[in-house]
């Protein structure tokens, strides 16, 4: 099953890569991997993807995400 780390570092390379694609500006202190973000980024992302998991109940195998 995915963690809510996997689905937040995958949520955030999305938004990063859609950011790019579209001309937007994102903080600098963001365009990073996940792993290097911000402390409190990367617990807001880990959040976010915790409330996804629950409200769509996703059980999906991490090998699908990759």
């Amino acid at each position: 099953m995915i963690t809510k780390e996997e689905l937040a570092e995958w949520l955030h390379d999305q938004y990063e890569e859609i950011a790019k694609e579209k001309g937007w500006q994102t903080q600098e202190s963001t365009k990073t991997k996940f792993e290097n973000l911000p402390e409190e980024n990367k617990k807001t992302m880990i959040e976010l993807a915790q409330r996804i998991i629950n409200r769509f109940k996703i059980n999906i195998f991490s090998r699908f995400w990759k």
